[in-house]
């Protein structure tokens, strides 16, 4: 009889059967684990489609995602129509070909977005992404997704992108052509404004630039960035006075401020420049763009600096103003210049009469030429001195008659005849004027020797008529006989 001898295993070997033994048993216990899913699928369907009331959408839902990829599950797929629940079905299912049944079964872009945001498989994700075409859920998308691929992959979907969209991509994408382009898609004017000021790419300043048309933008652009071309670029574009003078006003560089000035017009800003910038020649600028004659008078008498002062004065035209300046202000070559400036007859008459300085007074009377106002000055002046040297203006023959015959001091009346030429009224002067030193002056005129003759027989005074007789006598002339 045969001895049969088992032959020894080592430890490390009987580990091993071990194993080997204990891994067969778990997959043959998975395998009935899964049959009996497959089969609990399948029972739980059967129930649902057998209970009187068919399957809801939910149920059917909680069957594919349970499924192992069975027919049940499959059978489940079909019968869903529920969009949300078949994105979930999507997100969920155990088996792979269930998910696919699912996805190819997605047709709203909200159940898409569902899948796309929460799917655990990253394919299944882009795949829904790239079905996408809801410009509302891509704005989303390119807004809060937490990944900037995932927020520019939405961004470059959008055909009219957000604004904030655009400054997301602008700033965190690190394509230089692809921040161009969103910078030239970019409207917004605050956004562009800080790019044109702030960012280190000259090429993305300049183009941010192109972009702005608001005033305040570019205001705000001239007066704070550092790079003076982008600084000059958006000068050339300001042209609102508002821009303008908050520019004129607040710039740090007095160079800017000046040439700001240089193309403001408001008045008001003009002048408010002119009294408080730090910088004479800013100061200057602004004096000579302002042409509001009440403002300039105001520079002219109270600026503190005298070239400012000087600056004003040769842009004052106004001849009520000009006409003030001669007769108060406390400079007299302040005085002159204004009356050398004047040119209005009756501003002219005004400094005549009521400047202070008895100078300015006779210098405006000096440049009075109208003939009807020298008269009204000769005949109604209460100054006798005015009166005469008004007399010696006059031209015009008929006032001077007129004040020669009727004008009561001597004086003006032997003044008026210097200038009168008319030989009647010359003779009636003489025959009529009780005063020798009038009468006699107007018979020295007189040259016509009828007129005399008459004076020498018919004057009221005899003074006259013995003027008038050596007159002839002078000329030879003898006296008419009765």
């Amino acid at each position: 009889m045969k001895t049969h001898t088992n032959t020894p295993t080592s430890a490390g070997e009987s580990n091993i059967n071990c194993v080997l033994v204990d891994a067969s048993k778990h997959t043959r216990f998975m395998k009935r684990v899964k049959s009996m899913s497959c089969l609990m699928t399948l029972l739980s369907l059967c129930l649902i489609m057998f209970s009187g009331c068919g399957p809801s959408q939910k149920e059917l839902a909680e069957v594919a995602k349970l499924s192992y990829g069975d027919g049940a599950g499959i059978t489940a797929v079909v019968k869903l129509t529920n969009q949300t629940l078949l994105a979930d079905v999507v997100c969920n299912a155990s088996a792979d070909n269930i998910r696919n049944a699912a996805f190819e079964k997605l047709t709203s872009q909200e159940a898409l977005a569902i899948v796309a945001k929460s799917a655990k498989d990253l394919s299944v994700r882009a795949a829904a992404f790239n079905r996408l075409v809801d410009q509302r859920i891509l704005a989303d998308f390119a807004k809060n997704d937490k990944d900037f691929s995932v927020r520019y992959a939405a961004f470059t979907k959008l055909t009219d992108p957000d604004q904030a969209i655009l400054a997301d991509v602008i700033k965190n994408h690190k394509d230089f052509s692809v921040r161009l382009a969103a910078i030239r898609k970019l409207t917004d004017q605050a956004i562009l404004a800080g790019i044109a000021k702030n960012d280190k790419d000259p090429t993305f300043r300049e183009a941010a630039l192109e972009k702005i048309a608001d005033q305040r933008s570019l205001a705000d652009i001239v007066k704070n960035t550092a790079d003076y071309s982008i600084r000059q670029a958006a000068f050339e574009k300001v042209t609102d006075q508002a821009a303008l003078a908050d520019i004129a006003k607040n710039a740090k560089k007095s160079p800017t401020r000046f040439d700001a000035v240089q193309k403001l017009t408001d008045q008001a800003a003009l002048a408010g420049i002119a009294k408080n910038d730090e910088e004479s020649a800013v100061r200057n600028a602004a004096i000579k763009r302002i042409t509001d004659q009440a403002t300039l008078a105001d520079f002219a008498k109270n600026a503190k600096d005298l070239p400012a002062r000087g600056f004003a004065f040769e842009r004052i035209t106004d001849q009520r103003i000009l006409a003030d300046i001669a007769k108060n202000d406390e400079d007299s070559v302040t005085r002159f210049d204004a009356v050398e400036k004047l040119t209005d007859q009756a501003a002219l008459v005004d400094v005549a009469k009521n400047a202070k300085n008895s100078s300015d007074r006779g210098h405006a009377f000096d440049k009075i030429t109208d003939q009807r106002i020298l008269a009204d000055i000769a005949k109604n002046d209460k100054d006798s001195s005015v009166r005469e040297n008004a007399v010696r203006k006059l031209t015009d023959q008929t006032a001077l008659a007129d004040i020669a015959k009727n004008d009561k001091d001597s004086s003006i009346r032997s003044a008026v005849i210097s200038n009168l030429t008319n030989q009647a009224a010359l003779a009636d002067i003489a025959k009529n004027d009780k005063d020798f030193s009038v009468y006699f002056v107007a018979i020295q005129k007189i040259t016509d020797q009828a007129t005399l003759a008459d004076i020498a027989k018919n004057a009221a005074e005899s003074g006259a008529r013995t003027v008038a007789q050596k007159r002839l006598d002078k000329l030879n002339l003898k006296p008419a006989v009765e």
